[in-house]
């Protein structure tokens, strides 16, 4: 469900049906009691367009979406799209087999894409369901069943309205394949899992995620790895369906190649989803790093454990990085603060001496892009790395 299709380029985003939207069908004639067997269905518009993205979009039904349909009672009920891929609008038709008793009363008709058995409505309205924790890759779009979507209906006339935001992740790196991405938030937001969704008629639905099972990362899966452009001219997006979430501290993704090598990427900056919004993250490259230095222009330094010594001592307070290497080179950085925190900025000068004659000393502002399991992943604004370890 929910196909995306990237249409004109722009400067501002629009993650919504567009202004050209097919004609909707001729809606059913509008039923409020009974065992309605056919309902009509239509997807949100307008989407807040308060992000920037460099294409419209526009979201469509897929041919045999399924949804759960609680007509004025609990009773989970099984429905099916009956119209074509990229349809923006139709109708719904109970399954055979999905005929049940009738549950408690409900003030309204609830419905929840995609169908899952385990979604529930209780008596006071307030929906229960699953956010995806494992979503799939598919070009231009998010996966299917990704999507949540609710509709609160006095009648048998649907408007669906999305319940998470799209987060759009920019890879490219030559020769690199991607199989799998995960996303967390560097606060432990929660981001899938159980989860309660409130909406009235012709309102908004709010989620709030169910605390401690709810789960700390999305995770997406490519059933081909999907081979990344050179450059960030072609870089390639991979989409997250979330909920509504600020994350604090920033987040954090690691990606997995087809080879089984993965990549990591933070950033510490404080980012809102908003609900229906589509938020673009500027494109980056994967590359493939060994402990060591990575200047912009020149030759990398790249530590071999069978040669070379890489140790930190402690001056004035602060940490300082040497690595020595057997032409009697060496390469040392520092003051890095011993207490170094992810996201942090500081100023490091690297000098590198031959045979004992200073070569070169060179001071940077540098980043602590990350820092776990004993690697530091330091980098300048000029985009020079110094990969160190303890």
């Amino acid at each position: 469900m929910n196909k995306i299709w990237l249409l004109i380029p722009a400067l501002v985003l629009a993650y919504a049906c567009g202004a050209e939207q097919e004609a909707p069908v001729a809606p059913v004639r509008p039923q409020a009691e009974g065992a309605i067997s056919v309902f009509y269905a239509t997807i949100e518009s307008q989407a807040d367009s308060k992000v920037y993205s460099d294409a419209n979009l526009n979201v469509h039904w897929d041919a045999g979406d399924r949804i759960s349909i609680f007509r004025k009672d609990t009773g989970n009920r099984e429905y099916i799209f009956t119209g074509s891929t990229g349809d923006n609008s139709g109708e719904f038709e109970e399954l055979a087999d999905s005929s049940m008793a009738a549950g408690e009363a409900l003030p309204y008709f609830y419905a929840v894409y995609p169908y899952d058995a385990g979604t529930a409505v209780a008596t006071d309205g307030t929906i229960s369901c699953t956010l995806p924790a494992v979503q799939s890759y598919r070009e231009n779009t998010f996966g299917l069943g990704a999507g949540t979507m609710v509709a609160v209906s006095e009648d048998n006339f649907l408007a669906f309205k999305n319940v998470g935001t799209l987060l759009a992740i920019q890879l490219y790196g030559n020769g690199i394949s991607v199989a799998g991405i995960t996303l967390h938030g560097n606060k432990h937001e929660k981001l899938a899992g159980p989860a309660t969704i409130r909406m009235e008629p012709g309102g908004d639905p709010v989620v709030t995620m169910a605390g401690e099972e709810a789960s700390e990362e999305v995770r997406l899966v490519c059933a081909e790895p999907v081979a990344l452009g050179a450059d960030s001219d072609n870089a390639k997006i991979f989409w997250f369906v979330l909920p509504p979430t600020t994350f604090e501290e920033g987040f954090s993704i690691t990606v997995e190649d087809a080879g089984g090598n993965t990549y990591e990427k933070s950033t510490a900056k404080e980012l809102t989803l908003g609900r229906n919004h589509l938020s673009r993250m500027k494109a980056f490259e994967l590359a493939v790093f060994g402990f060591g230095l990575y200047p912009v222009s020149g030759d990398p330094y790249v530590y071999n454990p069978a040669t070379d010594q890489m140790n930190i001592y402690e001056a004035e307070g602060n940490g300082w990085f040497r690595f020595l290497v057997p032409t009697l080179k060496i390469y040392e950085l520092g003051p890095i603060p011993l207490d170094v925190a992810q996201g942090s900025t500081f100023s490091a000068t690297l000098t590198v001496t031959t045979a004992g004659i200073r070569n070169s000393s060179v001071s940077y502002d540098v980043t602590a892009d990350s820092f776990q399991d004993g690697k530091l992943d330091l980098a300048t604004a000029a985009g020079d790395r110094f990969i160190i370890r303890f």
